[in-house]
C-alpha cells in the first residue's frame, strides 16, 4: 500500500508539474502578446463575429452617443456598451465578405473633428489558419483561443493537484509511522561515517532507543541498504553513524523497533 501511495503521489507530483508549466506559459503568454499585439488592429473571421473594445477620443454616457465610419461596409460593427473613453461592441464579417484590411474610425456623436479620431485596421480572414497566423499569441497560433483562458482553466487543475499530492503525502507519512519508518532529513558526510539524522514522530518508540542501539536503515523502496549506531537522542531527533561505503540515500528511512530491545 505505501509503494502504492508512494507511485500515487510520484503521479500527482508529474501532472501537477505538468499543468504548472502550462499555467506559467499562458500567463507569459498573455503578457507578451498584450503588450505586442497592436491595439488598432481588430481582427474577425468571415461570417463569424467578434468582441471588440476601443477607446474614444471623448468621453461619452451611452452606447447609442457612438458612431463609426468606414469606406469599405464589408463588415458591421454594434456598440453595446460605452461609458466614459471606453465603448465595446461586437465586430460582424457576414458571409461573402472580402478577405483584406480596411480601416475603421469609432468617435463620439459630439465629437467636433470625428476625420481626426484614431484610425483602426480591421483585418477580415477567409480561414481559420490565416486568422491564428496572424496573432503573436502562441496559445492562439496552436488552440485559436486567448492565452488567458488557458491559465483561468489550468488554475484550478493546479490547485487540485496541489491538494491531492498534499493529502497523499500525509496519509503517508501517517502510514510509515504506524510501521515505524521516519525520514532522513540530514546526510552529512564526515571522515570514516555518514552521519545521520532522522525526525521521532513516532512517541511510542521515543523510549525504547539509546545510545548504542543499532537501527536498520532503508532505501525508499523500504529495503535495508545500512545499520545506524545511534549516537544522540533527543525528543525530536535521532542521529547516528553509518559506514560510508554504506548504499544510503537521503531519501531513506531510519526504522525504529517496535518491541523492546
Amino acid at each position: 500500500m505505501i509503494l502504492s501511495l508512494q507511485q500515487s503521489r510520484r503521479l500527482v507530483s508529474r501532472f501537477g508539474a505538468v499543468v504548472g508549466i502550462i499555467f506559467l506559459l499562458s500567463v507569459i503568454d498573455t503578457f507578451v502578446s498584450g503588450h505586442l499585439q497592436p491595439k488598432n488592429v481588430l481582427q474577425v473571421l468571415v461570417g463569424t463575429h467578434q468582441a471588440v473594445s476601443g477607446d474614444l477620443a471623448t468621453p461619452v454616457r451611452e452606447a447609442a452617443e457612438v458612431r463609426y465610419f468606414t469606406k469599405a461596409p464589408v463588415f458591421r460593427l454594434q456598440v453595446v456598451e460605452a461609458k466614459g473613453r471606453v465603448w465595446r461592441g461586437i465586430l460582424e464579417a457576414p458571409l461573402g465578405a472580402t478577405p483584406g484590411t480596411y480601416d475603421l474610425q469609432v468617435f463620439s456623436a459630439f465629437e467636433s473633428t470625428p476625420e481626426k479620431s484614431a484610425t483602426l485596421k480591421v483585418m477580415i480572414f477567409d480561414s481559420e489558419q490565416a486568422l491564428r497566423a496572424s496573432y503573436l499569441s502562441i496559445t492562439r497560433k496552436l488552440l485559436g483561443i486567448a492565452p488567458w483562458w488557458l491559465s483561468i482553466t489550468s488554475l484550478p487543475v493546479l490547485i487540485a493537484a496541489l491538494i491531492v499530492s498534499f493529502r497523499i503525502s500525509t496519509l503517508q507519512e501517517v502510514r510509515l509511522m504506524g510501521q515505524g519508518l521516519v525520514p532522513i532529513i540530514k546526510m552529512a558526510r564526515r571522515k570514516d561515517h555518514w552521519e545521520i539524522t532522522a525526525g521521532i514522530a513516532d512517541l511510542a518508540s521515543r523510549g525504547k532507543i539509546t545510545v548504542g542501539d543499532t537501527l536498520d536503515l532503508v532505501d525508499p523502496t523500504f529495503q535495508k541498504v545500512a545499520d545506524m549506531v545511534v549516537e544522540k537522542v533527543t525528543p525530536d531527533i535521532i542521529q547516528g553513524r553509518a559506514a560510508l561505503k554504506s548504499a544510503m540515500r537521503p531519501d531513506g528511512y531510519v526504522h525504529l523497533p517496535r518491541g523492546g530491545h
